[in-house]
């Protein structure tokens, strides 16, 4: 049973997973310290931290004051209003680390289901392996089982259906996608997995040329007939078995039409501020685009740096523009300060598609402790309160000076890419089964589980044509043989002076020119050896210094008289 002061969990609250429906943020899951001990520095207590047994709300109907006389945010202030509710979860569902909210709001976007599923990251010993899923109806407050089925009769292993710290993402047509991520003991996946959210069908994929992939995030656009996953960030292993940071300049793109992964260099913000320091376990939002914009942006803040043991906790807010493929820089906070500061293994949410909303601090000092939430404004670009009226998402001034009118990248590092972005959005769309399903298709992903990518099980109806076939040929056989005769005489005689005529493969049927080194091998960008990631020249890594990281832009940082330091640092970034 719950006590009294089990809210305090929140305080430094870590590998958890959040989810916005309608005004109600809902946390749930990850690891939290005891009552005795949250009032402690997370820093040395870390072997305390227990599974999180509780579902958490959080009523945004109203506005939060962060700072001053009224201030409102602080845990009990939140909790003692009724805004802040806790939630006993059913034994049988467990808890969940690392895994995935994926909610029902893009299917029926008139909110006709106010519901979520709970994916990946599951502990206990009373989870069923049958049924390994829950789902919470946030109307009525009842937890139920979300039966599964494979979308074939393949045999999909458990530690597909329960990977943790992968990155996760969900489209228009009511698909959650969760992509790599550790198995439980600890390793790397090098897979996508796919659940339909309307019938529960599940199936799996390997990724191709992408290497298997831990805390990197992705978010979905409606780019491409049935859309794209764009993936950023992370650590992975490649090819030898090596863990590496996966570069920030590395883009990987998922075309969900032709199940294929492809790689894509972006752009640095300009010379000084360059790229983002490589990183995982960082959290990123996108705003809620229901139809084709002129640019989409993915907004990261914080994590930590991969591979080096010099754990530099990283304070910044970034955001890269897509499809041009250019990283902009909204805030630089403490990042390169070797104290405790830094925001990692937290969770984000995106707020009336208007604040970049951070859930926890763990990776600060005890003084934010009663202060588990913070508000960056996206389009304003701050820390700031939460508005509660302020309403939608407006493309900041930095990014379209940096974006311009370019509607595509500097360059494409895959022709077959282009193509993809050049195709228009459907919702639903399914593709014909009679030809191909878009550029592509002979390459990258090899499913283990998955039907056809379009997802169409469907057939035409047959007709019986071959008796009518036979019918007409016995009739005109013998005037078509003539025929056929005397034009095949004829060409014969034609042709011996013209030069032979070039065979292409099926993959350039459609017009696109072969890429660099005429046998079909794809350019540097699509990383058929995983390899490539990490092996890019001394240029592209000079944050990845492992000497003293010297900041690139002053340290615009002041004290702050009010209680919520994380939000007033400066004075005055779709569901993780």
């Amino acid at each position: 049973m719950a006590g009294p002061k089990d809210y305090f969990g929140l305080k430094f609250i870590r590998n958890h997973q959040t989810t916005f429906i309608g005004t109600t943020l809902w946390i749930d899951g990850g690891e939290v310290l005891p009552v005795r001990l949250a009032n402690f520095s997370n820093s040395t207590i870390d072997r305390s931290y227990g599974p999180n047994p509780y579902l958490y709300s959080l009523d945004l109907s109203q506005t939060i004051i962060t700072s001053g006389n009224t201030s409102n945010n602080r845990l009990d202030q939140l909790w003692d209003s009724g805004r802040l509710k806790l939630i006993e979860k059913p034994a049988s569902a467990g808890t969940s680390s690392g895994g995935a909210l994926f909610n029902y709001k893009w299917i029926d976007s008139r909110g006709g289901k106010s519901q979520f599923v709970q994916f990946g990251g599951r502990t206990g010993d009373d989870v069923d392996p049958g049924n390994p899923l829950y789902e919470y109806n946030t109307q009525d407050a009842g937890f139920d089982i979300f039966t599964i089925r494979a979308k074939t009769n393949d045999i999909i292993e458990g530690a597909y259906l329960n990977p943790h710290h992968g990155a996760a993402a969900q489209s228009l047509d009511g698909f959650g996608y969760y992509l790599g991520g550790m198995d439980n003991n600890g390793k790397y996946l090098k897979q996508l997995v796919k659940l339909n959210l309307s019938n529960g069908e599940i199936s799996v994929e390997d990724t191709g040329d992408m290497p298997a992939l831990v805390g990197s995030q992705m978010s979905w656009y409606p780019i491409g007939k049935k859309g794209v996953l764009v993936s950023i960030g992370g650590e992975m292993i490649d090819s030898s078995g090596r863990i590496r940071s996966m570069p920030m300049e590395n883009i990987w793109v998922y075309d969900i039409l032709s199940s294929k992964w492809y790689s894509q260099i972006a752009t640095p913000a300009d010379d000084v501020q360059g790229l983002p320091i490589d990183r995982k376990f960082f959290c990123a939002v996108s705003p809620y685009y229901a139809a084709a914009a002129d640019s989409y942006e993915i907004i990261l803040h914080g994590g930590h740096r991969t591979i080096s043991n010099d754990l530099l906790k990283l304070d910044d807010v970034w955001a890269l523009t897509v499809p041009t493929f250019q990283w902009v820089q909204y805030y630089f906070g403490l990042t390169g300060d070797r104290t405790t500061h830094g925001a990692y293994n937290v969770s984000c949410s995106c707020p009336n598609d208007r604040y970049f909303m951070v859930v926890s601090t763990y990776g600060f000092g005890t003084e934010y402790a009663d202060f588990p939430f913070a508000w960056y404004d996206i389009t304003n670009l701050g820390w700031t309160h939460f508005d509660a009226n302020a309403q939608g998402y407006e493309r900041p001034q930095i990014v379209r000076t940096a974006v311009g009118r370019r509607r595509q990248p500097e360059s494409w590092d895959n022709p077959a890419l282009a193509e993809v972005f050049a195709q228009a959005y459907t919702r639903g769309y399914v593709a014909p089964t009679s030809t191909s399903v878009g550029p592509g298709t002979t390459g990258g992903s090899t499913p283990t589980g998955a039907g056809t990518p379009s997802d169409n099980d469907g057939s035409a109806p047959k007709k019986n044509t071959a008796a009518i076939a036979a019918g007409a040929s016995v009739g005109s056989i013998v005037l078509i043989a003539g025929i056929v005769f005397a034009f095949f005489f004829i060409r014969r005689r034609k042709q011996r002076n013209l030069p032979p005529v070039p065979e292409l493969s099926s993959a350039y049927d459609n017009g696109l020119p072969k890429p660099p080194g005429g046998d079909g091998s794809g350019p540097f960008s699509e990383l058929h050896s995983t390899h490539l990631a990490a092996e890019l020249p001394p240029s592209r890594h000079l944050v990845e210094l492992d000497s003293a990281y010297g900041p690139l832009k002053p340290d615009l940082s002041v004290a702050s008289p009010g209680p919520f330091e994380v939000v007033q640092l400066p004075t005055l970034p779709r569901e993780k």
